[in-house]
């Protein structure tokens, strides 16, 4: 059920983590948000769990290779939003659900219902 599941949001635009903290709160979700990869790994080790991430791989800065890494590596649920040609053919090469922008609310919330139901029990 969506009201219990924590989902953080991953990306580097304001306008664009305000809009999916809107859609995923509207959906029941509870969202927390970050700004770059160190916020995500850091809210990640944080005592409040995560059950999935959405994240824009495409941010300023930041290593798409090395965060899709850390989160598999956590086997973390993850669901990427980005519409980037060359982040989709990254992200359909490794496999990792992908939202193509501009994407429909229920794109998102589908694609995360998907995930979580393919997500591999993680111990607490």
């Amino acid at each position: 059920m969506a009201a219990t599941r924590h989902v953080l949001v991953v990306d580097d635009d304001e306008g664009v983590r305000e809009i999916l903290e809107c859609v995923l709160h509207d959906a029941g979700y509870r969202v927390t948000s970050a700004a770059s990869g160190p916020s995500m790994c850091d809210l990640l080790e944080s005592a409040d769990p995560v059950d999935l991430v959405v994240l824009e791989p495409h941010m300023r800065g930041e290593d798409y290779v090395f965060l899709t890494d850390e989160l598999t590596r956590r086997q973390m649920p993850l669901v990427l939003v980005s519409g980037s040609p060359m982040m989709l053919d990254r992200a359909a090469r490794r496999r990792f659900p992908v939202v193509v922008k501009p994407f429909k609310a229920a794109d998102l919330t589908d694609a995360i219902t998907e995930a979580l139901d393919r997500a591999v029990p993680r111990r607490a």
